[in-house]
């Protein structure tokens, strides 16, 4: 890079600088550069942020078209997930235990990874599930796979892009020296 310098009389804004550049007595105030690490840590989190998202709509696509519609029976037996802030329980979430008979004949119980309102798990009752076969099988209510992947990909998606786009633009930004 070919920098000539310029000569100003001693005392003078902007003496002994590089051509084209000026102090900041000289009115050019540039703002300090990003540094590159904080910009390859955001593009990290965001690249994290987008797979999350693909992941989800994957697992519910493998469910709406290569899972198998069984009817469930609830077994009454429930796991509860409870989110606290300090000591106050701010939600409860309940995720019912069903048998279900797979396509093979065997009897199998799981819990399903939908969660139902506590009053609607009653020990005999049956639902129509989602069985996709695997290692584990995956277990999903019917009426929530027929609902779509739901709102957290977007949130995914849109916070990656709004992190992964600042920070590409200070990765490819040119450095002014």
């Amino acid at each position: 890079m070919d920098q000539t310098m310029r000569m100003a009389p001693a005392g003078v804004a902007g003496a002994a600088l590089p051509q084209g550049q000026q102090s900041i007595a000289g009115g050019r105030a540039g703002r300090p550069p990003v540094k590159r690490w904080i910009c390859v840590l955001g593009l990290l989190a965001a690249f994290g942020l987008s797979w999350g998202a693909w992941a989800l709509v994957q697992d519910h696509q493998r469910a709406a078209t290569s899972g198998i519609e069984v009817e469930g029976r609830m077994t009454g037996g429930y796991r509860e997930v409870q989110s606290r802030r300090g000591n106050r329980v701010v939600s409860t979430t309940f995720y019912p235990s069903f048998s279900y008979r797979t396509p093979e004949g065997r009897v199998a119980l799981a819990t399903v990874s939908d969660s139902v309102e506590r009053e609607e798990i009653r020990a005999g009752r049956t639902m129509p599930l989602r069985f996709v076969p695997g290692d584990p099988p995956v277990i999903r209510l019917a009426s929530a796979v027929a609902g779509g992947p739901g709102a957290w990909p977007w949130v995914l998606a849109a916070f990656a892009m709004a992190l992964g786009i600042p920070s590409a633009m200070g990765l490819l930004r040119r450095r002014q020296a």
